[in-house]
């Protein structure tokens, strides 16, 4: 076939995933598809929807919004075409309101990462459960995977409802982490949040009787260390009064580890304090494999 240049060809309709391209592999011919261009240059990270939500059967199940993301190891990219249901507490299975765990029985009160997964034999794209120690069993002949988020069920088994606003998640219901009396030296404390994610949380303080001083309670990031209150300094997150009835209330966002834990520390031992979740933001891999 004779030579023909690119501006003689007869313009695609439209580009298509199957078209194919020249290429130079050292010093060989090949090909390539747009898709595998596609995956090639993709921005590590990339998510586009792919949002959860609680399904008709609010306990067990959760539906994923059509969407697509790259691969954990940045080489392919998924694509979701229309929404799925999965089941946590049945086995996976491929499709939709099919079973969604990837590995054993469901566990009450514990966190679960929710994964897109895909395999590239037949391009066939699904979502999992799973727990972070078994993320890397995924079903026969699947071999890429995403984590898009996280659910947690309660003590019964049902898994926390609500809603999803890009990576901003608000429970329905929030929960009432912390009750405690106030104390003099920093203390870590588990709250309603994935690992690694932003915790948001509203939290109060009373002082409850009369001490003869304004006193100061600080919420803080574990990764800070010790942090010691001091009202001069502003090194503090709610200020309360010198009153029997003194009392203060505010809002905050502050990482949790990878236990999901915060800390908080008080200058002075007196009254209580109350901290409720009500949700979490989670980059989804954006940033990083966590």
């Amino acid at each position: 076939m004779a030579d023909t240049k690119i501006s003689a060809l007869t313009a695609a309709s439209a580009a298509a995933a199957a078209n194919e391209f020249a290429i130079n592999e050292a010093g060989t011919s090949k090909k390539v598809t747009a898709s595998q261009i596609r995956d090639y240059v993709a921005p590590r990270g990339y998510l586009w929807g792919l949002t959860l939500s609680n399904a008709a059967d609010t306990a067990n199940d959760i539906t994923v919004a059509a969407g697509e993301a790259l691969s954990d190891d940045h080489t392919t990219i998924m694509t979701l075409a229309a929404s799925i249901t999965k089941q946590l507490d049945a086995s996976w299975a491929v499709g939709t309101n099919a079973g969604g765990l990837n590995t054993g029985a469901e566990a009450n009160s514990t966190w679960y990462e929710v994964h897109l997964i895909k395999r590239t034999d037949t391009g066939v794209v699904d979502v999992m459960f799973t727990t972070t120690g078994n993320r890397a069993t995924l079903p026969t002949s699947y071999t890429k995977k995403r984590r898009i988020g996280w659910i947690r069920n309660d003590g019964a088994g049902s898994i926390l409802q609500f809603t999803q606003v890009d990576d901003r998640f608000t429970l329905t219901t929030q929960v009432n982490d912390i009750a405690a009396s106030k104390t003099l030296s920093a203390t870590a404390a588990a709250v309603t949040a994935p690992p690694n994610s932003i915790v948001r949380f509203r939290a109060s303080a009373d002082m409850s009787t009369s001490v003869n001083a304004n006193s100061v309670i600080v919420f803080s990031e574990v990764a800070e260390g010790n942090v010691t209150p001091a009202l001069s300094t502003g090194i503090a997150s709610l200020g309360y009064w010198d009153l029997a009835t003194g009392a203060s209330a505010g809002h905050f966002e502050l990482r949790v580890n990878s236990s999901s834990q915060i800390e908080y520390d008080m200058d002075v031992a007196v009254g209580a304090f109350d901290v409720s979740t009500f949700g979490w933001i989670d980059h989804r891999e954006k940033m990083s494999a966590t």
